[in-house]
């Protein structure tokens, strides 16, 4: 007579453990993989939104004057990173351009984000002027 006997035996049960902390080992390296990125990603969207608050107010009151450039420090909206700010303004003729790069250190090394702008500023008050002198807009043709 034969007997049958039911369940694991102890090796069978090691290599399930073993086989089943390999797999829980990848998923946790896999969960920091993704908060490490969302992380960089965080800190790059508050770089960019910080470049463009300097960028749409830089070409009012606080741009430094043409051709000089401006070093600013921030902090991001979380607090947990120091972002560096390089405001840059050119004058080139009419046009009035304006860079501004934020940087930051993190894990993965040093990063920077860059916006520029272009803002047209002609120097006469009258637009009449800027029409072609043979252009003579405002005669009827006959």
């Amino acid at each position: 007579m034969t007997v049958r006997q039911g369940g694991f035996s102890l090796m069978e049960a090691l290599i399930s453990l073993l086989v089943l902390s390999v797999g829980l080992l990848g998923l946790g390296q896999l969960q920091a993989g993704l908060w490490k990125s969302a992380g960089q990603l965080y800190a790059e969207s508050e770089a960019y939104l910080l470049s463009a608050t300097y960028l749409e107010r830089g070409l009012s009151a606080g741009a430094p004057e043409p051709g000089e450039q401006e070093d600013r420090s921030a902090r991001g909206a979380s607090g947990y990173t120091e972002f560096g700010v390089v405001v840059q303004v050119e004058q080139l003729g009419w046009l009035t351009e304006m860079d501004v790069a934020s940087h930051w250190q993190d894990t993965s090394g040093a990063n920077t984000v860059r916006l520029g702008t272009g803002v047209y500023q002609p120097a006469i008050s009258d637009s009449r002027w800027l029409l072609d002198s043979d252009c003579n807009c405002g005669s009827a043709r006959h």
